[in-house]
């Protein structure tokens, strides 16, 4: 039986015919594979395809049930976080974090930006349910809790930028969230990396005792003649930026 041979080698390293799986399995393509060229294309093309599918699918989470996780971005925070997800059915999965923060009262709040960024101690608890469009890429919508304390802060914040309010303050922070996220496997070791957005409401109790007068000054004018505070209950909306890496094992099939 004759038959037309395709204008290019059946050797050609761009068209392999074979695929690679656990093992490397010989395909024996049918007869009419090699009737054109475009035969042999489209054949080869899905092979190709298949082989991705397989790859992909060793990365794929969800054959595991259960993942702990520890949050190494938070920890640049000085946030040590931890969380579980578990998966409920199918595509969908559920995930706690809960993390202690540990603040240095005395780190610079005040110069390079108006924010304390590292002088609040506390915990957190962040919940979310994620929904995986395809097996590594995922949708989340996240609600977060912290309770934050710190004591003898200088910083004028949630103010204008001046030369710093000797104070404390207590907050809780209530925020809402979408985070779109990446989870690999490799072997039982997973990294979740993601990013996303929302805004948060915070609750303040501030008290004020005095201010500096410059800078570099460590005096403080004192509010009242005893050092009492001003007491301010504050009712603040700000915007939430998700971003940030986990890794962790996964357990359970």
């Amino acid at each position: 039986m004759s038959h037309i041979r395709p204008e290019r080698t059946l050797l050609d390293e761009r068209r392999p015919a074979y695929v690679a799986g656990s093992h490397w399995q010989i395909i024996c393509p049918p007869d009419t594979v090699y009737r054109s060229s475009w035969n042999y294309m489209v054949y080869t093309h899905n092979l190709n395809t298949q082989a991705r599918k397989a790859r992909l699918a060793l990365l794929n989470p969800l054959v595991y049930k259960n993942f702990l996780k520890w949050n190494i971005a938070k920890f640049l925070h000085l946030d040590l976080g931890f969380s579980y997800e578990r998966v409920i059915s199918g595509k969908f999965t559920w995930e706690n974090e809960i993390s202690a923060i540990i603040g240095f009262r005395d780190a610079p709040a005040y110069y390079s930006i108006n924010y304390p960024l590292y002088n609040y101690s506390g915990f957190s608890f962040t919940t979310y349910p994620k929904f995986y469009f395809n097996p590594r890429t995922y949708l989340g919508i996240v609600f977060m809790y912290r309770n934050l304390w710190v004591t003898g802060m200088r910083t004028d914040w949630p103010g204008s930028a001046d030369n710093g309010d000797l104070q404390d303050q207590y907050r809780n922070d209530f925020g809402l969230s979408v985070r779109i996220g990446f989870m690999r496997l490799y072997g039982r070791f997973v990294v979740d990396c993601y990013v996303g957005g929302g805004v948060k409401y915070i609750y303040l109790h501030q008290l004020v005792y005095g201010h500096y007068g410059y800078h570099d000054s460590g005096i403080v004018y004192w509010k009242h003649k005893d050092h009492s505070p001003d007491l301010n209950y504050m009712n603040l909306f700000e915007p939430v930026l998700n971003l940030g890496i986990k890794i962790g094992r996964a357990f359970g099939h």
